[in-house]
């Protein structure tokens, strides 16, 4: 259990961070998608529906951390 609320810290900070990527490049023009380089930041820039997935799976790991969270109190109740 605690293996799976590590992993969902991980897909969290890295849907945050594409999330982030797309907002600050869109509405402010800083951000990471400027300091990479052109041939990554063109894959992403190309493929404008990945902001959305990205989200997507940010609500979906914040849902599912949430999840694991009760569960891990609900087994810790139960050895103690």
């Amino acid at each position: 259990m605690k293996t799976l609320d590590i992993l969902s810290n991980v897909v969290i900070v890295l849907a945050i961070t594409v999330f982030s990527s797309y907002v600050t490049y869109y509405y402010y023009d800083i951000g990471l998608l400027v300091s990479l380089p052109e041939g990554i930041t063109s894959f992403f820039i190309q493929n404008g529906a990945l902001q959305y997935v990205a989200l997507a799976i940010l609500v979906a790991a914040v849902i599912g951390k949430a999840l694991i969270g009760r569960a891990i109190k609900r087994q810790a109740r139960r050895t103690t």
